[in-house]
């Protein structure tokens, strides 16, 4: 557990400051400055969640910078059970930060020092650009389950928040950037992205980040299940925002039939071969993709494995190499795993502050910390 104090600190830009040996308070401080000149920015609220590791003990505080930009949480419990978050809302935004922790064993009340970038912001949708996106889509007995990979790009130098966001109102779950999902979509889970994504909240197109969307471009890789296999399934979707390439894999037994895109030159992927249609000219807001998918008779399932092991073979193997390309190096890159135990137990204190914040419905925290609490239970050590 001692590794993610300095994970939490190494990738969100934090800096700690304080010898070793004795505290049961410390404070957490820091400053909001504008994302394209660096300056501080006044205005924003910060917000503080903090929580035990499981679930307990949950707190809540705000403040509001000044012309310095500054902010400060003091006489906060420390400890390796102990999670903290610390995110900014400015002009309608949610700028989110990363968990922390404040180290127990200090002879002076730590004090972690952290920098929160935020953006003026947009609620253009036209600034908003679908560079490319890969839908690979996996059958099985019990239905078809789908991996996709977006990079999108925000050409402006503003943060974009929604076209139906309220900047004079802002609320802490309002939608910012969409997805579309085919009819039915069900378990919807980002995998990678290069924002941090407290939240997801369901739309009647698909699901919708609630996340403020920094200029430049970002990747994001999400799977869900289509369940109830069927001869033939419609997958077709609205077009959200100008989209420059969009293609989809298929293996056997499925094939398409689609009025937006042309089957191309198969592709291996660590030895698997592809089906893949592509489309051949951009496609812009406001169309809608046709797509039927269709099980060939006669045609064995090729084999299968499990939806997150296949995501690791495409993302390590190098299917999504151009998101890696495309990343930017800032603090707000995810970063890689680190031990197994540890990371669901990050995900877990994530979870439980997005809760204490209201990001996350009841019924939908109790659903995915059990899941989480499965896979804490899997990785224990046998005795």
């Amino acid at each position: 557990m001692r590794y993610l104090i300095t994970f939490a600190l190494a990738t969100a830009g934090l800096v700690y400051v304080g010898p070793a040996n004795a505290a049961d308070t410390g404070t957490i401080r820091g400053q909001v400055i504008d994302g394209n000149t660096g300056e501080p920015r006044s205005g924003a609220r910060v917000v503080l969640v903090g929580a035990d590791e499981d679930g307990s003990d949950r707190e809540r505080a705000t403040a509001s910078t000044g012309h310095d930009g500054r902010f400060s949480f003091r006489g906060l419990a420390t400890g390796d059970d102990r999670f903290y978050v610390v995110d900014a809302f400015f002009q309608g935004g949610l700028f989110v930060g990363r968990p922390v922790q404040l180290p127990p064993d200090t002879t002076t009340p730590p004090v972690i020092e952290a920098t929160l970038r935020v953006w003026e912001t947009t609620t253009d949708p036209t600034v908003i650009t679908i560079t490319r996106d890969d839908l690979f889509l996996i059958p099985g007995d019990d239905g078809v389950s789908a991996i996709e990979a977006v990079a999108f790009e925000n050409s402006s130098d503003r943060a974009y928040i929604g076209r139906g966001a309220d900047t004079d109102a802002p609320s802490e779950r309002a939608p910012s950037i969409g997805f579309a999902l085919p009819g039915g979509a069900e378990q919807v889970q980002v995998l990678e992205s290069d924002l941090d994504i407290p939240e997801l909240v369901p739309a009647e197109f698909g699901f919708a980040a609630t996340i403020a969307i920094p200029p430049g471009p970002t990747a994001t890789t999400f799977s869900y299940r289509l369940p109830d296999p069927a001869a033939q399934r419609d997958l077709s979707r609205p077009i959200l925002y100008p989209t420059e390439e969009l293609s989809i894999h298929t293996r056997p037994p499925l094939t398409l039939e689609t009025n937006r895109l042309t089957e191309d030159d198969e592709r291996t992927i660590e030895g698997t071969t592809y089906r893949v249609w592509t489309s051949d000219e951009s496609l812009d807001s406001g169309d809608r993709l046709e797509v039927v998918a269709i099980a060939e008779a006669g045609v064995p399932a090729a084999l299968i494995i499990g939806v997150g092991a296949f995501a690791l073979v495409l993302v390590t193997g190098g299917a999504f190499a151009w998101t890696r390309t495309r990343r930017t190096t800032s603090s707000r890159s995810r970063p890689r795993k680190g031990p197994d135990r540890d990371a669901v137990m990050t995900a877990i204190a994530r979870l439980d502050l997005d809760y204490e914040a209201g990001r996350v419905e009841r019924d939908a925290w109790e659903r995915e910390r059990a899941r989480l609490k499965e896979q804490l239970t899997e990785r224990e050590p046998a005795s």
